[in-house]
C-alpha cells in the first residue's frame, strides 16, 4: 500500500491523497481518516476548500468533486491529463496534457469550459503550478 499526491486543505486542518488510486481524507494530527469512494490520482485542493481536482486512474480526464464526494469531470483527455492545479483565485487550473506522447501545459476553467494549451514551449513540459503574483 502507498499514499501519495497529498494536499492540504485550505485552512490547514486536512489533507486529501491517493491510496491505491482511490482518494481519503485524513485529520492534520492523522485521525479522521475517510475514503471518498472517489478514484483518482494528484489531488489538489481548491482555494475556497470547496472542491478537489484530480486525474482519472483511467487517464480519462481532469476531474473535481465537491465535499459530498460528487465528481464531474472538467477535461477529456487526449491521452491523459494530470496533475491540475488551482489559480490563486479559483477560477481555473493548470495541467499537463500528454498528446503524441509529449506532454504540454494546458488551462481550463473551474467550470470545464475553455480548454486552452499555454505557450509554444519545447516538448515535455510537467507538474505545472501556479504563482500567486502571476
Amino acid at each position: 500500500m502507498y499514499d501519495a499526491g497529498s494536499s492540504w486543505s485550505p485552512d490547514g486542518t486536512r489533507l486529501v491523497f491517493d491510496r491505491m488510486g482511490t482518494l481519503f481524507l485524513i485529520n492534520a494530527d492523522g485521525t479522521g481518516l475517510v475514503s471518498t469512494g472517489v478514484s483518482g490520482t494528484h489531488p489538489e485542493w481548491s482555494p475556497d476548500g470547496a472542491q478537489i481536482a484530480y486525474g482519472s486512474v483511467n487517464l480519462d480526464g481532469i476531474w473535481a468533486m465537491n465535499m459530498a464526494f460528487m465528481p464531474r469531470r472538467l477535461t477529456t483527455a487526449v491521452q491523459q491529463d494530470e496533475y491540475p492545479t488551482w489559480s490563486p483565485d479559483g477560477r481555473q487550473l493548470v495541467f499537463e496534457r500528454l498528446e503524441n506522447n509529449v506532454f504540454r501545459l494546458y488551462k481550463v476553467g473551474a467550470d470545464g469550459s475553455g480548454v486552452a494549451r499555454l505557450g509554444s514551449a519545447a516538448p515535455g513540459e510537467s507538474e505545472p503550478s501556479w504563482s500567486r503574483n502571476f
